[in-house]
């Protein structure tokens, strides 16, 4: 068990089918689809009755129940330690998570190449109603994976089955250092989302103003608000103000082609490229979430 903001597990992609597919931050994978570490070499699959999610801007890849009568959350990170001995002791010492908080692991049970034990908190600011569950496994290629599950006690025994579920069911295979936006979908990922870009204000309370705003609809249209004398301006002086059209984009991979259709004004072409999940067109960075303006 090591500290979570040391956890590495951002390259866990997801798919339900045989081909692995790159995890979007912010989307939700089902029970049965299968989660896929390249860097670890590690794969796995949703247990059911959870649903799991890699947070935007973390690195923690997240199991969260999806029906009534199950608790808790469940953590999937890298460990730390790559050998099981010194997992093993790791836990026995405990990790402090904050200066009155501390997990420590008790009755360790060693199966093979991996160990268990029921977790419990301590010190003056931890919820006694909870109580958790790690199980940790560790590969022929150097690497250990630590699954954590946190929650009420009443929870206890579903959590502890589907960690056991999880990491029962993972593969290591060769690791492999491949681009983990080999495979970005640009359109899937842009589908109903909005694309901003911000100007700091220059004050002393250092607030942004949103300055272009393109809402891509799933249905292929989309509809914004350009403000920028920046790089849309560079392309065509007449890009400015409310816009609408359609937009397309065939690209895989970390750099695209966002195709933008207007309905008054001659089409462009906008570059796009993806770093540190971080989103970038024409070269200045843009901002991506879920847009309001789409019928989903």
């Amino acid at each position: 068990m090591v500290l979570l903001v040391t956890v590495m597990i951002s390259v866990i992609t997801a798919t339900a089918q045989p081909e692995k597919k790159r995890l979007q931050p912010g989307k939700l994978y089902e029970s049965g689809e299968v989660i896929y570490a390249p860097f670890y070499g590690f794969s796995s699959t949703v247990p059911a009755n959870w649903k799991g999610t890699l947070p935007i801007d973390m690195e923690i890849f997240l199991l969260l129940p999806d029906t009534t009568g199950i608790c808790g959350e469940i953590y999937t990170f890298a460990s730390e330690k790559n050998d099981l001995s010194s997992l093993q002791k790791h836990w026995l010492r405990g990790v402090s998570f904050s200066p009155s908080i501390k997990v420590r692991a008790t009755d360790i049970t060693l199966e093979n190449d991996m160990i268990m034990a029921e977790v419990v908190p301590e010190g003056d600011a931890v919820n006694t109603g909870n109580k958790g569950f790690a199980m940790a496994r560790c590969g022929p290629f150097g690497y250990c994976i630590t699954c954590l599950a946190i929650g009420p006690v009443q929870c206890y025994d579903e959590m502890k089955m589907a960690v056991e579920n999880f990491m029962r069911k993972a593969l290591f295979t060769q690791p492999s250092d491949v681009s983990i936006y080999v495979d970005f979908n640009w359109k899937e990922f842009l589908s109903n989302k909005s694309l901003i870009t911000f100007s700091m204000i220059e004050q002393s309370s250092g607030s942004g103003s949103k300055e272009n705003t393109f809402n891509l609809c799933g249905d292929g249209t989309f509809n914004g608000q350009i403000k920028k004398k920046g790089s849309m301006k560079q392309l065509n002086a007449s890009y400015k103000g409310y816009q609408s059209g359609s937009w397309s984009t065939e690209s895989i991979g970390e750099t695209g082609v966002l195709k933008l259709a207007f309905k008054k004004l001659p089409a462009a072409e906008l570059q796009m490229s993806i770093k540190d999940d971080r989103i970038y067109v024409n070269g200045e960075r843009y901002f991506v979430a879920e847009s309001a303006k789409c019928k989903q």
